[in-house]
């Protein structure tokens, strides 16, 4: 079973830096179709399930990435993660501190066991799509890698990517971490 977690793509925030629930911006929705035909490209014949945090720039992304794989979003709390408020006030303006690390480490957490109970139920060619926020992917990533969740900043999970996480029978592997040349690709005519 493969599960791909996919950023959502850009955000149309307002001038500066805003609390509220923003859709996506003109690139965002650029990135969401690149994320849309790479998925199309990838994902097998068997079993597809598409999830979505509730935030609307992540639905948004979701819905995209649901036409091109013909297929309903499904909206999961779990994948709701810090809004970017809360990020760029907390995390990048003080960087991680313990307290801070451990509610980054419960959002992972949070979505972690969701993640592992829709993977242990799945078949062995079923794909999970996640359309999610970078923290939320970090906090998963670190669980998969058993990094403390304060190494969240030694990597990046860019807008719009898609790392993958393959499910095994006796191991879980970190596929790819942060693809992004799907969003370099040009556009079919």
């Amino acid at each position: 079973m493969k599960l791909y977690l996919v950023r959502h793509g850009e955000a149309a925030w307002p001038s500066g830096w805003s609390p509220e629930d923003v859709g996506l911006a003109a690139g965002g929705r650029a990135q969401s179709e690149a994320a849309g035909r790479e998925l199309a490209r990838r994902v097998g014949a068997g079993p597809v399930t598409l999830l979505s945090s509730p935030a609307r720039r992540a639905i948004e992304t979701a819905a995209v990435i649901g036409e091109a794989l013909r297929q309903q979003v499904e909206t999961e709390t779990a994948l709701v993660g810090l809004t970017d408020h809360e990020l760029r006030h907390r995390f990048y303006e003080s960087g991680i501190d313990g307290a801070l690390a451990s509610e980054i480490d419960a959002i992972g957490g949070a979505a972690w066991p969701e993640v592992v109970r829709r993977a242990e139920g799945a078949e062995a060619d079923a794909s999970i799509i996640a359309v999610s926020h970078d923290v939320t992917i970090g906090g998963i990533v670190c669980r998969v890698l058993s990094m403390p969740i304060t190494d969240l900043r030694r990597f990046r999970v860019d807008q719009g990517s898609i790392s993958v996480i393959d499910f095994r029978p006796q191991r879980t592997i970190l596929a790819s971490l942060n693809e992004v040349e799907h969003l370099k690709a040009p556009t079919p005519a």
